[in-house]
């Protein structure tokens, strides 16, 4: 059955009109809905009769568009308006319904609805306000729609004297049924002489009502059947859920999100309790098995089921359930598998609600062919993508998507609920699907058999993506470049596991070398020496080409210095200078030179550092690498620092900083502003100490880097101590440094270690224990910002001679 022959009556005389006209003027219903600023199928619906009652504003925007003269203006507003040829009024006015209305009773909801205060009230105000009168509520399937509806139609029920209906959609398959639906459901009684919506806008008539429409994501079609009911009754406002917005004109979204989690790391019982989604777990679990409560030891769990299912009210209730049978700990295990777990819901919920599975199904069978392929492929990346990335990746695979399918069909699927936006401020936006979909994606795929294909072009993105990104991170600004890996780390983390498990070591470890620079993030150092250790020892890294081995050789090493591994460095390193020795490669030479250098300096093996970074200088000069001669300079600055020399390590560290700022990389000028500040400050230059840290503050306050200002507080810690005042700030700072050292399991005091150390027990030394106590206790109540302002106070009054022995007031922040 077509849905128009539901509604339709003989074709009117203005639809006959409307043709006449549009003929005449030589347009098409296109470029007539141009004319007019409205849509195509609104002017199909009144050609075809289907819409027998225009207003008299969209009679007037057609009569504009077809620049009708007067004479002709007139017959088509009769034509739209019979009744005005005899004088009667455009509209009758009607104040009360002309026949009765029976208004069903709204369901009783069998459990309280969680979590959704905020929501309820901007749809409430917003009908109030009178800003819309048809709000439309989207989201995925289980994100609980239908139960908020519900909630809105029972709190407007008194307000307008029970003039508010709950009717539901779900059952019909038919688009042409849903008028018919609604006027059942509102009991209307239907005469021959009009049409369903003619009939149902009588029975409502103008007083105030809502009426709740629920389930409208397979009924689209049927859509305008809202607008024609709005149009009729000046009183009606309309609440509609779908899993995409119904596309009207005078439309207001409210798109559903999932209830609040938990932030990651342990609350306590009281805090985790306030959480929506917690919340919606422990009252289902209580109801599954009398008794459940949360606890200390069942809450951490708890809170992590909740971030798993992304805080999807159907998932956590379906997984509440399962507490009849297992404890938190076992169904934590289990979630791998969700798509089994989340079963066995309500019986007296709709079938499609029931299980997880039926309720992504239910979206996912309303898809076109190509959108249902494209949903399963898209499932093959880890942590969300762009759509540059999905038309690279699904370019290579087997459907071939042409770029422009990707991108209509991202924003399909966004639509219909099934992929969400990521807003993470970059120039591209990022989609993401939530778990439980995904996981149902990617049984899709595996069904199709487009799985391995999909993984090879996947995997060569990647390898893509990490070379192409080594430049970015060895460049001035990284943190760009960064930022990006950092979004896509699910994705490389993927590729690395797939290539590995495929034996494709040589792939994977141009990806592990590639990002050698990222893997330095104090998170993901673990991370970036466990694959590159990992695939270094496969059988098949052994057969593979010098260069790539040694890149990843010294890439491993560089990671194990940075972890305190030294001899583990040094034994990497030392492989890689004997794979490159005669190979005529200096820039990489020069590299490796300084690496091992970088191991003899924790050993305090400074002859054999010196030796090796001034090889390293020359190659780097031989190879034209400026950026190496700088990073073997700076060292040697430290070296001679270390060695009880600092005026000629001044010189070194002063030539690193000119060459990278002729290279603009602001964080390896910090790491030469760090070393001649130091250098300055133990050849007794406090002042020029003072103004080198205050330009490395500036420096990185601009960059953000944790690390950078743990350096900076320590160096205004030193500073203070070394003017004898100040004492107590010095040990609030060291401490305040410490804290920060210790948040990020990183030491970056090479080479000065031992000197802050003992400048830290002089400290003790001249504070005595107390008050070396109350000043350490304060560092560590310190904010961030507390901390940089104390720094950035001893550097001023120093670098200007004046002694920072001024109040103390900050002693108890």
């Amino acid at each position: 059955m077509e849905i128009d022959a539901v509604w339709r009556c003989p074709i009117s005389g203005f639809g006959t009109t409307l043709r006449h006209y549009r003929v005449a003027a030589g347009l098409s219903q296109e470029g007539l809905a141009e004319r007019a600023g409205l849509s195509v199928r609104g002017i199909s619906d009144l050609e075809r009769g289907a819409r027998t009652f225009p207003r008299l504003e969209t009679v007037r925007l057609l009569a504009d568009a077809l620049q009708l003269s007067d004479d002709d203006r007139a017959l088509f507003l009769v034509a739209a308006r019979p009744e005005l040829e005899t004088g009667a009024p455009a509209v009758a006015p009607r104040t009360r319904p002309d026949r009765r209305l029976t208004v069903p009773s709204l369901p009783i909801p069998p459990t309280r609805l969680i979590g959704r205060d905020d929501e309820i009230s901007r749809i409430v105000e917003r009908f109030r306000s009178g800003e819309t009168r048809l709000v439309t509520l989207t989201g995925q399937g289980g994100i609980g729609k239908s139960r908020l509806g519900l909630a809105i139609a029972r709190g407007f029920s008194r307000e307008l004297n029970g003039r508010v209906a709950f009717l539901e959609l779900a059952p019909i398959r038919d688009p042409a049924l849903v008028a018919a639906t609604i006027a059942a459901g509102l009991e209307v009684p239907i005469d021959t002489a009009e049409t369903i919506p003619q009939a149902i806008g009588r029975a409502i008539g103008n007083e105030p009502m809502l009426l709740v429409i629920d389930n409208w994501e397979h009924v689209l079609d049927a859509a305008t059947l809202v607008s024609i009911l709005l149009a009729q009754c000046e009183g009606l406002w309309i609440l509609a859920t779908s899993r995409e917005r119904l596309r009207l004109r005078g439309e207001w979204e409210v798109r559903l999100e999932p209830l609040p989690l938990p932030e990651n790391g342990v609350l306590d019982v009281a805090e985790l309790t306030q959480i929506p989604a917690v919340e919606l777990f422990v009252r289902r679990a209580n109801e599954a098995t009398d008794g459940f409560a949360l606890t200390e030891q069942n809450a951490p769990i708890v809170g992590e089921i909740c971030r798993r299912l992304d805080g999807i009210p159907l998932a956590i209730e379906l997984a509440a359930a399962r507490t009849r049978l297992l404890t938190p700990e076992a169904l934590l295990d289990r979630l791998e598998g969700r798509l089994r777990v989340l079963t066995e819901g309500p019986r007296d919920l709709p079938e499609r609600l029931q299980t997880m599975y039926s309720a992504i199904a239910w979206s996912v069978d309303l898809l076109e062919p190509g959108e249902r392929r494209l949903f399963a492929q898209l499932s093959v990346f880890e942590g969300g993508f762009t759509i540059p990335a999905a038309r690279g990746v699904l370019a290579q695979g087997p459907a071939a998507f042409p770029p422009e399918a990707v991108e209509d069909g991202i924003v399909s699927l966004v639509e219909k609920s099934l992929v969400r936006t990521l807003d993470i401020g970059g120039a591209e936006p990022r989609f993401l699907f939530y778990e439980t979909i995904r996981e149902f994606a990617r049984e899709h795929l595996g069904q199709t058999g487009d799985a391995a294909a999909l993984a090879d072009a996947h995997a060569r993105y990647v390898l893509a993506l990490a070379e192409e990104s080594e430049a970015g991170l060895m460049g001035p600004d990284p943190m760009p470049t960064f930022e990006r890996l950092d979004a896509d780390i699910g994705n490389l983390r993927a590729a690395l596991q797939y290539l590995r498990d495929r034996g494709d070591t040589q792939s994977a470890l141009r990806i592990a070398s590639a990002l050698a620079w990222f893997w330095t993030e104090p998170r993901y150092l673990v991370e970036g020496q466990r694959w590159l250790g990992t695939l270094l020892a496969e059988s098949a890294a052994c057969e593979l080409p010098r260069e790539l081995r040694v890149r990843a050789l010294v890439a491993a090493g560089d990671l194990a210095i940075w972890q305190g591994a030294l001899d583990d460095a040094a034994v990497l390193h030392s492989e890689a200078l004997d794979l490159l020795r005669d190979s005529g490669n200096d820039g990489q030479m020069a590299t490796v030179l300084r690496s091992l250098a970088n191991v003899a300096l924790e050993r305090h093996e400074f002859a054999r550092a010196d030796e090796l970074l001034m090889e390293s200088r020359a190659m780097a000069r031989t190879a034209g690498n400026d950026w190496e001669v700088a990073a073997s300079a700076n060292l040697l600055g430290l070296s001679r620092t270390m060695q009880g020399s600092p005026d000629w390590a001044i010189e070194r560290h002063q030539e690193a900083v000119e060459i990278w700022r002729e290279l603009g990389d602001k964080g390896h000028v910090f790491d030469a502003l760090a070393g001649l500040g130091w250098a300055e400050l133990l050849a007794d230059r406090i002042a020029e100490s003072a103004q080198t840290y205050r330009d490395a503050l500036d420096l990185t306050i601009e960059t953000g880097d944790v690390l950078q200002i743990e350096w900076c507080l320590r160096a205004a810690a030193a500073v203070a101590a070394s003017r004898g005042a100040g004492l107590e700030r010095a040990t609030r700072l060291f401490s305040a440094s410490e804290a920060i050292r210790e948040e990020t399991e990183i030491d970056l005091r090479i080479g000065i270690g031992e000197i802050i150390d003992r400048l830290t027990e002089s400290v003790r030394a001249e504070l005595g224990p107390m008050r070396f106590a109350r000043g350490w206790q304060a560092g560590q109540r310190l904010t961030r910002d507390q901390a940089i302002a104390e720094a950035r106070l001893v550097f001023e009054l120093a670098a200007s001679s004046q002694q920072p022995a001024v109040s103390e007031s900050t002693t108890n922040c």
